[in-house]
């Protein structure tokens, strides 16, 4: 993962701080009240802060120091330190320290980012994190998404633009996923998902559960 890249990222930019179509469709739709939230790659924190406020109590995992700090104290500002804990890891690496078990584990624009034998491995150690009936709510860039064909390929679903992506097989991810025994809620691959200014990627959506039954 591309950590300068991310460092150097929200320095300069920050980033917006409204929450995005995916964390309010997840709330709406399939994030039940009062949930313990783990987020992998939580960057500025714009969609940790938004369960939050929602009151769900959210951890949020991000390896770019400089950001966790920001989010830190933007949870002491907002008095809002007793639902949320950032912590400046490797998302990928277990096992993770954690302060309660989560009861979802929510992935936004953060399994692209990984290869695909770290997805895997993610995959697999989240199942044996969650609890039964626990929910692993998932959006990234599919191989569908235009911005394959741009910057150097590394290999057949590897790029390197201003920064690596790898972008995500999505029927073949939801079958790694049901083959770990996630059980499938929801599933979509489409774009007009994950809008943002100029961008209109296309994502695949997966909402799946632990099941051991």
């Amino acid at each position: 993962m591309d950590k300068s890249y991310w460092d150097s990222y929200y320095r300069l930019k920050g980033g917006v701080h409204y929450p995005t179509s995916f964390a309010e469709t997840c709330l709406q739709s399939w994030i039940p009240r009062n949930s313990c939230i783990l987020e992998l790659g939580s960057g500025n924190g714009r969609d940790a802060f938004y369960f939050a406020e929602h009151g769900h109590m959210v951890i949020g995992i991000d390896q770019c120091e400089f950001v966790t700090a920001q989010n830190r104290q933007r949870a002491r500002e907002w008095c809002k330190q007793d639902r949320l804990t950032f912590v400046s890891s490797d998302f990928t690496e277990f096992p993770l320290e954690l302060q309660a078990t989560p009861t979802v584990v929510y992935s936004r624009f953060s399994m692209h980012t990984i290869s695909k034998p770290q997805r895997e491995h993610v995959a697999e150690k989240i199942y044996e994190l969650l609890p039964e009936s626990g929910i692993f709510l998932i959006e990234c860039r599919s191989t569908r998404d235009p911005l394959l064909n741009e910057g150097r390929r590394l290999s057949d679903t590897e790029t390197v633009t201003d920064h690596y992506r790898s972008f995500v097989d999505a029927n073949e991810f939801l079958a790694l996923l049901l083959s770990v025994g996630y059980r499938p809620k929801f599933f979509v691959e489409s774009n007009g998902l994950a809008t943002f200014e100029r961008d209109d990627p296309v994502v695949a959506r997966y909402v799946v559960t632990k099941s051991t039954g």
